[in-house]
C-alpha cells in the first residue's frame, strides 16, 4: 500500500480478493497471477498491487476407457463416435496431489493419454489465517487464539479436508 491513511482493512481487502476469484477475474491457470486493487473514491491516497499464486490439486481414480469410431466407408468420413468410461469404486478419501504449473499438468497428461481434467474453482481463498470469507467456527477459533495472546495461523484454523472450503455462508 502506498499510504496507509485511509487503507482499507486486512478483511476488506480479502474479500476483494475473493471477489476477484469468484468472478473469474484471477484466472483459473495455475501459477503467479498479479492484480490491483484501486479505491472507489476519488479522494484516497492508496492503491494496492499483488499477487496470488493458483495450486491445482490432482486426484486419480482407476477405470477404464473405452471408444468406438464408425466410418463411411465409401466417403471415409467418420459417422459417429463412441466414448465410455468406467472408475473403480472409490474406497476412502482420495489423496490430492499438488500441481504446481501448467507445464507440469501437461506433462501428467502426456504421460496418462486418457486423463480427464476439470478444472473446478474452489470457492474459497486460502490466507495466512484460513479460507476466506471464514466461517462462524473459524471466527469463533481466531477469537479464542487472540484472546489467549496465541498467533492466528491457518494451521490452528482449517483442517486438512479440502471439502472445507465449500462448507461456508455469505452475508
Amino acid at each position: 500500500m502506498l499510504d496507509s491513511k485511509d487503507e482499507p482493512p486486512v478483511t476488506e481487502i480479502l474479500n476483494s480478493v475473493w471477489q476477484l476469484w469468484v468472478s473469474g477475474r484471477i484466472p483459473d491457470t495455475i501459477g503467479e497471477h498479479l492484480f490491483c486493487l484501486a479505491p472507489r473514491s476519488q479522494d484516497a491516497t492508496w492503491i494496492g498491487v499483488g499477487a496470488v499464486t493458483v495450486t491445482g490439486w490432482m486426484a486419480s481414480s482407476p477405470g477404464v476407457v473405452k471408444h468406438g469410431i464408425l466410418r463411411d466407408a465409401q466417403a471415409g468420413n467418420i459417422d459417429r463416435v463412441h466414448i465410455a468410461a468406467t472408475f473403480d469404486e472409490i474406497k476412502g478419501p482420495l489423496t490430492l496431489e499438488p500441481v504446481n504449473s501448467e507445464t507440469a499438468l501437461a506433462d501428467i497428461i502426456e504421460k496418462q493419454r486418457n486423463s480427464l481434467v476439470m478444472r473446478v474453482r474452489v470457492p474459497r481463498i486460502v490466507s495466512d489465517v484460513g479460507y476466506w470469507p471464514p466461517t462462524i467456527e473459524a471466527m469463533n477459533k481466531a477469537k479464542a487464539l487472540v484472546d489467549a495472546g496465541k498467533p492466528v495461523r491457518f494451521e490452528d484454523m482449517e483442517g486438512t479436508n479440502i471439502m472445507d472450503a465449500w462448507r461456508f455462508k455469505t452475508g
